[in-house]
């Protein structure tokens, strides 16, 4: 199937609102998603999209790049909802 690897705009300040907005969006949950399924979405995402995996797959080296900052965007959001659960 088809990955999205956008990128999010460079640029302006978020309100911790529209972060953490951005952050259940990046997962692909709602905010009423229990602890547990926060953590499967994570870890669905990330094992989907890891460019150690993809590494295995032999794909082009750009898509390894793409598949880094995927990581890392689902890395970041996974922290945001956890840190805002935690608040």
């Amino acid at each position: 199937g088809s990955r999205d690897y956008s990128r999010r705009p460079a640029g302006g300040q978020r309100t911790r609102a529209s972060s953490l907005s951005q952050a259940y969006s990046v997962l692909g949950i709602s905010p009423q998603a229990t602890d547990t399924d926060v953590k499967r979405a994570y870890r669905m995402l990330l094992s989907r999209h890891h460019p150690d995996k993809l590494a295995a797959q032999q794909v082009p080296e750009e898509m390894m790049r793409l598949a880094a900052e995927k990581t890392h965007e689902i890395r970041s959001a996974y922290e945001t909802v956890i840190k805002a659960r935690a608040a």
